[in-house]
């Protein structure tokens, strides 16, 4: 006998409620142009409650003649906490709309194992970033508008660019970057490397060496070792995490912070202020802000009227502490 639980489907509310299966269906999908008594309606909407009774997607879209789904599709594993509040504030936007927003995170556009989101039938697909060829592909399967979620910052206002500057302007000359190492993020990984490389050029600094740095303790002190190897005083790493696992190679080491090496990271974690010493980084740009504007253009998306080109990025903002 299998342990899972059988689905409760509108026949069983109309058994509940005393009325068609049909009028479950108007009252639950609020379908225009029928007329319903509000006694039957509320009679409907009471039992589907205390049966624990939720649409069925792919049926109410094929009632409806149309999705209330939004497919945000992120490649990386993770979400950092700055675009967490930023998808939040999204799907409180987007709920004002009849909306909501679905997540799938860690996709992988060349593998061909099948995903529980090939099931969704999206109205739009966001994606974070402009997407490349292998992910434009993957993402076309859902038959939806895919809308670039974020607009590229130009090169002196992007996160990696800023961490570059403040270490500059702190004086240190030779710099290094602290790469993830989960490969899932590597992509964005090699942008903010570029981006790293581009400032340091353009300030007339040495190309910087990058070491991964492993998110275990030993393995995080030997790839600081290694980094200081090369003569570096100032570290760019990819975000706050691996940021704090410099520091704590830094420690182990004995490094004194940041007289002899200074370190930014990028998210502003919650745990950047809490650490000793606590941890300079790059606060993104106003969640609140940015999801109204995407709301915009995905309400545009929806209703297939042109789509208005996303509002520039405020530029991120640097956040000094302790650690330069």
């Amino acid at each position: 006998m299998s342990g899972r639980a059988r689905r409760v489907t509108a026949a069983d509310v109309a058994r509940e409620a005393g009325v068609s299966a049909a009028t479950v269906s108007y009252v639950v999908n609020d379908k225009p142009g029928q007329t319903i008594p509000p006694e039957t309606r509320e009679r409907v909407l009471a039992a589907a409650t205390r049966l624990g009774y939720a649409p069925y997607a792919p049926a109410r879209t094929l009632a409806l003649g149309a999705s209330n789904l939004v497919l945000f599709a992120h490649r990386a594993p993770i979400v950092p906490p700055t675009y967490a509040r930023y998808l939040e504030a999204l799907a409180d936007g987007l709920h004002e709309h009849g909306l909501d927003l679905v997540w799938q995170l860690g996709y992988d556009p060349t593998a061909g194992a099948r995903h529980p989101a090939a099931e969704l039938a999206p109205a739009v697909v966001l994606h974070l970033t402009e997407p490349d060829p292998d992910e434009t592909a993957y993402l076309g399967r859902f038959g939806a508008p895919v809308i670039v979620a974020l607009a590229s910052a130009p090169l002196p206002d992007r996160p990696s660019a800023l961490q570059v500057h403040h270490l500059a302007e702190r004086g240190h000359r030779a710099l290094g970057y602290a790469s993830h190492p989960d490969p899932r993020l590597a992509a964005f990984d090699r942008s903010r490397y570029q981006t790293v490389s581009e400032t340091c050029a353009s300030l007339g600094l040495p190309v910087p060496p990058a070491h991964t740095v492993p998110l275990s303790r030993d393995a995080a002190r030997q790839a600081v070792e290694d980094l200081l190897a090369t003569g570096v005083t100032g570290i760019c790493a990819y975000n706050d995490e691996i940021a704090l696992a410099v520091l704590a190679g830094l420690s182990d080491l004995a490094v004194a912070v940041p007289a002899q090496a200074a370190v930014v990271g990028i998210d502003d974690h919650p745990l950047a202020a809490l650490y000793t010493p606590a941890l300079t980084t790059i606060s993104l740009d106003d969640p609140a802000t940015s999801a109204a504007d995407l709301v915009r253009r995905i309400a545009a998306a929806r209703t297939g009227a042109p789509v208005p080109p996303p509002a520039p990025a405020p530029p991120a903002r640097l956040i000094p502490r302790a650690s330069t």
